[in-house]
């Protein structure tokens, strides 16, 4: 059923860790669930956005313009790197069991799109995955197809939030500084990573 290999596709794409879910899973464990559930569905649009995008032909325009992704990968390490300094120096004292994120909706929007969008493995790896797919959807698959793989990134952000923020009521305060750090140091590293693409590319 094209359905459910949508969904299977979303929930591969969605699944593995990288600055997305460090992100939800951050935000679930620094919000309350209804609000950590705003993130989740946030970060559901941004990663069904840009699947949809890569499903009808972005692939191509990456391809048409190699500039594209140095920019885009220069970018994302740029970000990363700034973004896990800011989680591995977080005060402690903000580091709370019952803190609300003071992130307001706009920065929780830029974040997710950022970390979704500036992804260049995401973008180049899924330009591959659903090109390939797309070049074999029949008539009438297309959209039962797009449903699926929106039901899989949904189901895995509004899991994975949910799992964490169960979790969350299980961790003592100061563990939270070093998840935070944690998160830090994988933001840093995949940055970096990035960083050595980028110049391997250039140079």
């Amino acid at each position: 059923m094209i359905l459910l290999e949508g969904l299977a596709l979303g929930l591969a794409y969605a699944m593995p860790i990288g600055s997305q879910n460090i992100f939800v899973i951050r935000q679930a464990l620094a919000q309350k669930i209804p609000t950590s559930y705003v993130t989740s569905l946030i970060v559901t649009i941004a990663d069904v956005s840009l699947s949809l995008s890569l499903l009808f032909g972005m692939g191509q325009m990456l391809n048409l313009v190699p500039l594209l992704r140095p920019m885009i990968t220069l970018a994302g390490s740029a970000y990363l790197l700034f973004l896990g300094a800011q989680f591995f120096f977080k005060k402690p004292e903000h580091l709370d069991m019952n803190e609300r994120s003071n992130a307001g909706l706009q920065k929780i929007l830029g974040t997710a799109f950022f970390l979704t969008w500036a992804n260049p493995h995401a973008l180049i790896d899924g330009a591959v995955l659903f090109g390939g797919y797309r070049a074999g959807l029949g008539d009438g698959q297309t959209f039962p197809f797009v449903i699926g793989v929106s039901l899989g990134s949904a189901v895995w952000f509004f899991g994975l939030t949910t799992l964490v923020g169960w979790a969350r009521h299980k961790v003592r305060p100061k563990d939270f500084v070093t998840l935070n750090r944690v998160c830090g140091v994988i933001m840093v590293i995949l940055g970096t990573m990035l960083a050595k693409e980028f110049l391997e590319g250039v140079l």
